[in-house]
């Protein structure tokens, strides 16, 4: 408000409101941020805070590492406008790389900062799809305004993509056992439980929920015992950890020749190579090799969650099939939602043609059929009749997104 032509900021109990209500400051573990105000689809007021650190940037030494907790700042850091992704490609101009490598962000909406009389609400946080490859909390893909109109907080988080968030070393004095990318989503659980009670959030009411390669990393995060108590919900949304893409591979032979290093051998050589390589190099290498969007279920995953071997240096992630570790019942037991997006596989034809000639090609590896064999030929057959019956496919066809 203005008394006698100055400004006086009114502090209500974690922030400060300035007097016309478009500054924010809020006050967490690592220091002050300013936010703003804008509007949801009903043309209510809630507030927004982008780009907040939660975990150290994962540049020199740290690239490919686990995350590290996030330091401190001194002053009013600026939470107005969006941060960088992480680095990769654009998800839909697959020939734009964008971002940066200094990534590890988040982004905080809250229709109700904290009063005297605090009522923390529910909270949620959001996990993007994109195979482990693509894909951002970035507001062109996924903006809150449906969200900011029922009572929850929401927090959207990048995490590593790629070869930079799931390169993955059996030599585990190496430090990169694989899913840096997955531990960056633990560490950004730990930053709402020790943080969101600012945004009038509740850290003991934490839901998690991600649609396709997001909601396969939900599960993994039911599964893992790294992340015990730092949920209380869980929605997988046209994903889960069993499904035949929603599992990586070690770095190959094949993605070291892409990169220009064929007779690279030694895994320590492998990783000195690639902590040195520049950020684009190492991403035109990923694209070179044909992975589930091209390949479909013909493929494995280039790099994706794996089974960690143990290691006295760290704490693992994952350390058994995510198919064992259900059958052991020793997981993460929250409630869950098990759901799909209609019509996903029109995403798709935004990347091939609409056209499936050859069913082998969507035989699962998991199966093991020699592609050719007899029973590959048969569950090829059993595939096609099961979404086209006795019709040819044709482009543009319902039953064509639906395979995918």
């Amino acid at each position: 408000m203005k008394l006698n032509g100055r400004c006086v900021m009114i502090i209500i109990n974690s922030y400060t409101q300035v007097d016309n209500m478009s500054d924010l400051i809020v006050t967490i573990k690592q220091g002050d941020l300013k936010g703003k105000i804008d509007k949801d689809q009903n043309d209510q007021d809630y507030y927004t805070f982008h780009a907040i650190p939660y975990a150290k940037p994962p540049l020199g030494a740290l690239r490919f590492k686990a995350p590290q907790p996030p330091e401190s700042w001194n002053g009013l850091r600026d939470a107005t406008e969006e941060g960088n992704e992480c680095f990769s490609r654009h998800p839909l101009y697959q020939k734009k790389s964008v971002g940066s490598e200094d990534c590890l962000i988040l982004n905080v909406f809250t229709p109700e900062l904290p009063t005297k009389k605090k009522h923390l609400k529910p909270v949620m946080m959001w996990i993007h799809g994109g195979g482990f490859k693509v894909g951002s909390s970035k507001l062109e893909m996924h903006s809150p305004e449906f969200l900011m109109t029922g009572d929850v907080v929401l927090v959207t988080v990048n995490f590593r993509l790629g070869i930079f968030g799931f390169l993955s070393f059996e030599d585990t004095t190496l430090r990169v056992p694989g899913n840096a990318g997955l531990k960056d989503l633990v560490m950004a659980l730990r930053w709402i439980k020790e943080n969101i009670e600012s945004f009038n959030g509740d850290p003991n009411n934490v839901t998690i929920f991600g649609e396709s390669s997001g909601g396969a990393l939900v599960h993994y995060l039911v599964l893992s015992p790294m992340a015990n108590g730092l949920f209380h919900k869980a929605i997988c949304q046209s994903g889960v950890a069993v499904n035949i893409w929603a599992k990586g591979t070690r770095c190959r032979q094949e993605y070291m020749r892409h990169l220009g290093y064929e007779n690279c051998k030694s895994e320590r050589e492998m990783l000195d190579i690639l902590q040195k390589a520049d950020k684009k190099d190492l991403l035109d290498a990923h694209w070179k090799i044909p992975d589930l969007i091209e390949a479909h279920a013909g493929a494995h995953r280039v790099f994706g969650p794996v089974v960690e071997n143990l290691s006295p240096y760290e704490e693992a992630f994952l350390s058994d099939e995510p198919i064992n570790i259900l059958k052991s019942g020793k997981f993460n037991k929250v409630p869950m939602i098990f759901g799909y997006t209609s019509s996903e596989g029109l995403m798709f034809t935004l990347f091939k043609e609409p056209m499936i000639t050859d069913f082998e090609t969507i035989v699962p590896y998991t199966l093991k059929f020699p592609r050719g064999s007899s029973m590959s030929k048969v569950v090829a057959e059993k595939i096609k009749q099961f979404y086209f019956g006795d019709d040819e496919p044709s482009d543009n066809k319902q039953n064509y997104h639906d395979v995918n």
